[in-house]
């Protein structure tokens, strides 16, 4: 359950901070709930192994859990914090900022989490889409799979034993979902194309 803090009519400022463990959603700043070490796990391995992909590749940036992402159409401000996130390079200056990104990315990935409501993860993916992204994974753990949303409005399911795809935002990018699912053992996983 999100719990949103109570401010006074204050309007709010043009680049507000936002500590961590809370996003902003149409100017209200509102407190996350913290994630699962299952959930921080997959972002991480997300994170991971999209990033080793991308510096490979030369393709762009990829940002983990608490990075700030501004950029959301709409007369509030709304910042989120992807559990995992990748913006291609001829949209980024050479080096990073010392800001916030203030552009939505090209791929998102969200783990859900014990305390996810269905209202809430959904919220997120319009305001994905509606800013631009064009890929956004939603992975579940408890089914094991992952759904995957486009900026065309089409959706698919990518079961455990099939491969994630970067299609055109990540081109040449396939990842076995197993890769970013904790097997219940501690052992090696599959290794990402």
């Amino acid at each position: 359950m999100i719990a949103k803090v109570d401010f006074d009519e204050t309007p709010v400022a043009d680049d507000p901070i936002v500590p961590p463990g809370y996003e902003m959603i149409d100017g209200e700043l509102v407190e996350m709930p913290p994630m699962s070490e299952e959930a921080s796990w997959i972002g991480g391995q997300l994170f991971a192994v999209i990033n080793e992909f991308c510096m490979t590749h030369n393709l762009g940036r990829v940002y983990p859990q608490e990075t700030v992402f501004r950029g959301f159409p709409g007369e509030r401000i709304t910042i989120r914090k992807p559990d995992a996130a990748f913006v291609r390079k001829d949209r980024l200056a050479p080096r990073p900022s010392k800001k916030d990104l203030a552009i939505p990315p090209d791929l998102v990935a969200e783990v859900l989490s014990p305390t996810d409501t269905a209202v809430d993860v959904n919220r997120k993916i319009e305001q994905y889409l509606a800013a631009g992204v064009r890929l956004v994974w939603v992975v579940d753990p408890d089914s094991r799979v992952v759904l995957v949303f486009r900026n065309n409005g089409t959706v698919s399911k990518v079961r455990e034993t099939e491969e994630l795809d970067g299609e055109d935002v990540l081109p040449g990018f396939r990842c076995p979902v197993l890769r970013v699912l904790p097997s219940g053992e501690l052992e090696s996983q599959p290794a990402a194309e």
